[in-house]
């Protein structure tokens, strides 16, 4: 029988929803704490630096746990997380823990070497669509600034010398702003329309706005509603108003939009169609400088619209 006490310590986080999984060596004296103080230290307030340099987590498993972080904690509008969203379950295999439970100590293999494991399950299947998404974005902005950035030059320097990137980027006239949205709407429309992402990388089911940006940034791509999310995380951060369009065949007037609402909160989707196809189609319209502009940025069959 393998003596635990003896073995490094393992902590494995993973999110029910996105499959993301992350791992951490614990100190060993937090192996024998309770599930609510395990997550709060090492998901919540995870001292990254140190882990990092101390190699108890490699920079794939921090960039996942960063992730699951903003995916699991309510955050306020500055981006400060808080507890944890109302319906999640902490599970260790099948099992739910209760408050206060000590989660088991298993044995499991790195290579050949025998590693102490607690293995945690965040279920956030019954959790409704609570997010801020002002303090989420806020987050997300501030993890990746330099490359956001960068994609936005990027895109404006395809049309424009670097002097004339420069004050476009101070968006300090109705004229750079607008040329601004162009441009990185038309990079972003000009990125594939596809679903391949999904089984290549982190291998996500679906990727938020800024992952949508740094997934074009490595040369992919995404589907109709990350291209619109895409889209809408740079500009939302860089203070433009915009509100959603959805569309779909025969989708009339009035929208349902309790029952869309419910859908995205009971995820019951049997007999929906009726109601799904109000969302087959996703684009935005921004108010900008006194006028309204549609735009559509996700290609696939869809023809650039600005």
């Amino acid at each position: 029988m393998t003596d635990t006490n003896k073995l490094n310590y393992i902590l494995q986080i993973t999110d029910s929803v996105t499959t993301r999984t992350c791992a951490v060596r614990l100190n060993p004296e937090d192996a024998s704490i309770p599930w609510e103080s395990l997550l709060e230290r090492y998901l919540k307030s995870p001292p990254f630096e140190e882990l990092l340099e101390g190699q108890r987590i490699t920079p794939e498993s921090a960039r996942s746990l960063s992730a699951i972080q903003d995916l699991a904690y309510v955050s306020d509008d500055d981006g400060q997380l808080h507890d944890l969203f109302a319906g999640t379950i902490v599970k260790q295999g099948n099992r739910t823990l209760a408050a206060g439970t000590v989660p088991e100590v298993g044995v499991g293999h790195t290579s050949e070497i025998e590693v102490a494991v607690i293995d945690l399950t965040l279920d956030r299947w019954n959790v409704g669509y609570d997010r801020n998404l002002i303090g989420f974005k806020k987050r997300r902005w501030a993890k990746d600034e330099p490359a956001f950035w960068g994609f936005i030059r990027s895109a404006i320097e395809r049309d424009h010398s670097p002097l004339d990137t420069d004050s476009i980027l101070e968006l300090d006239s109705a004229k750079d702003r607008l040329t601004l949205l162009r441009s990185i709407s038309k990079r972003i429309w000009e990125a594939d329309f596809e679903s391949y992402s999904r089984f290549t990388g982190q291998k996500l089911i679906f990727k938020s706005g800024d992952e949508t940006v740094l997934n074009i940034i490595a040369g992919g791509g995404g589907i109709c509603s990350e291209k619109v999310q895409a889209l809408k995380f740079l500009t939302d951060s860089l203070g433009y108003e915009s509100e959603y369009l959805l569309a779909g065949p025969n989708a009339k007037n009035p929208i349902p939009e309790e029952k869309l609402r419910e859908l995205l909160t009971t995820f019951e989707f049997n007999f929906s169609k009726r109601y799904m196809r109000y969302w087959e189609h996703l684009a935005l319209l921004y108010h900008l400088d006194g006028s309204d502009i549609v735009v559509d940025a996700t290609n696939g069959n869809i023809p650039f619209i600005f």
